[in-house]
């Protein structure tokens, strides 16, 4: 580090200098009135591509997370294994529609803007290790 002169400054004439730190007070309080949402719009996934090299990918990838996942000591659903629309990689399929009683990290649909979407608090997901809702992880 340099002095304004041009000379180096050594560690400990920088260690003993003291640096005057000014803070402004706020003269009123403030609150975060409306915290940040995330809105997520969600497609159904669908166990069937209309491009061949899209199909043959993703499967490889099915069988590549079927045989890390649910392979000793791990199990897996007889769903989960026989449904290539529950698959990790999928091809995408219709909108969910505004009426589905799905969930998703174990909410339900709202409206925002006309449009069907799952809405959360970002501190849900950004500030938690983990999120449990509905009794599960």
């Amino acid at each position: 580090m340099q002095w304004r002169d041009g000379s180096i400054m050594s560690d400990k004439n920088r260690a003993a200098k003291n640096i005057e730190v000014v803070k402004f007070d706020l003269t009123q309080k403030t609150v975060l009135m409306a915290p940040p949402l995330l809105f997520q719009e969600r497609i159904k996934r669908n166990g069937r591509c209309d491009n061949s090299w899209a199909a043959k990918f993703l499967s490889g990838q099915q069988e590549r997370m079927l045989a890390i996942k649910c392979s000793p000591p791990f199990e897996c659903r007889d769903e989960v294994l026989q449904k290539p629309e529950l698959a990790v990689y999928t091809c995408p399929g219709d909108d969910v529609e505004s009426d589905s009683t799905e969930k998703h990290f174990g909410l339900s649909l709202s409206k925002f803007q006309g449009q069907p979407v799952y809405a959360d608090l970002l501190y849900s997901l950004a500030n938690n290790p983990f999120v449990f809702r509905d009794g599960e992880i």
